[in-house]
């Protein structure tokens, strides 16, 4: 009886050990964001017609390219403040990166909390005015759908957040 007992529980510690080492293994992962991404739906911003986003990612850094169908008026929302830039590169683990973006200049660092890629970012001050936020990047668990969380604040005390939802193409 006791040599069951110690070999049942010899079994049960062996398939817990390898169900926690298998999850570990696969959230170590961070999943991959290349690909050609079209916008496909948005709350809380009215974000520019034909909005395209192509993203190549490598170990150290994301490159994203954006092209899009200007607005008549020309203006955007400031929650999509330094997203509207034609090219972005940003590091991915944690290091300053600048790009430009439109009049500003964008400082950012991107760092991966276990399946989303965080952005922090602020931008300099244009006319007196300056603006910072997060983006929060996540794909869907078949890799089809990829989200675009928003939060941005302008230094004039303005808060606005937004959700963009692509489909890979």
């Amino acid at each position: 009886m006791r040599r069951r007992v110690i070999t049942i529980s010899a079994i049960g510690t062996i398939a817990l050990a390898t169900t926690l080492w298998k999850g570990r293994a696969q959230q170590s992962a961070p999943p991959n964001l290349s690909g050609e991404w079209e916008l496909v739906s948005a709350a809380g911003t009215k974000p520019p017609d034909h909005f395209v986003v192509q993203m190549s990612q490598s170990s150290a850094t994301l490159h994203v390219t954006a092209h899009w169908t200007q607005p008549e008026n020309g203006q955007y929302g400031l929650t999509l403040v330094g997203l509207l830039a034609p090219e972005l590169t940003f590091f991915m683990d944690g290091r300053e990166d600048l790009n430009q973006a439109g009049p500003f200049v964008l400082h950012s660092k991107t760092r991966w909390d276990g399946v989303r890629l965080v952005t922090s970012w602020k931008t300099s001050e244009f006319h007196g005015v300056s603006f910072d936020g997060e983006w929060v990047r996540s794909v869907s668990a078949d890799g089809r759908e990829f989200t675009l969380d928003i939060h941005a604040n302008s230094s004039q005390g303005q808060h606005t957040e937004a959700v963009l939802k692509f489909r890979s193409k």
